[in-house]
């Protein structure tokens, strides 16, 4: 009787009576089912679509989630390589991302997800030892949780070095 298509425009009329948003159906609806879950459901979330991502790539990774020191196991050249994903919507006011409880000691690789307002979810990788890096030169504050690394609305971080997944939109790209 409705579809998505209907529920959409529903929830766009809904949303657009509240004022300016980041995130709407129809300007991407994967983000803006993203930004309706908890931190934690959409952290998860992401986590497994990474993953599976890379295993349809030929990547060898496994999801371990949970409450360990990383998130995804990673078999490249006979090693394992731990991966730690960090995901961040943008903030309304700030206009920034916001990366929390990073910890370079728990493991090799970072996947930072932004979950973009327009253009779903961008992924860019950082290995642990340019992150041990920005720490010994810009001495930031490490928190119980770990570090807070904060981005633009680019999704850059001028003294952070991060590749992003085929930004062409080919390949591994979520």
């Amino acid at each position: 009787m409705f579809s998505l298509i209907d529920l959409a425009d529903a929830k766009n009329t809904i949303f657009s009576d509240r004022g300016e948003l980041v995130y709407t159906p129809n300007d991407s609806e994967v983000s803006f089912d993203l930004s309706q879950l908890q931190a934690v459901d959409r952290g998860r979330a992401i986590e497994h679509m990474i993953s599976k991502r890379m295993n349809l790539h030929g990547i060898d990774a496994e999801h371990i989630g949970g409450t360990n020191s990383f998130d995804i196991k990673l078999y490249v050249n006979g090693r394992i390589v731990r991966g730690e994903v960090k995901s961040s919507l943008l903030g309304p006011q700030s206009k920034k991302y916001y990366f929390q409880g990073v910890k370079p000691n728990e493991c090799d690789v970072i996947f930072f997800a932004f979950v973009h307002p327009t253009k779903g979810i961008i992924v860019k990788t950082c290995g642990v030892q340019a992150i041990r890096q920005w720490i010994a030169e810009y001495n930031p504050t490490e928190k119980e949780h770990g570090y807070d690394i904060y981005f633009n609305d680019t999704t850059e971080n001028a003294k952070l070095p991060t590749i992003e997944w085929n930004p062409t939109g080919e390949g591994v790209a979520v």
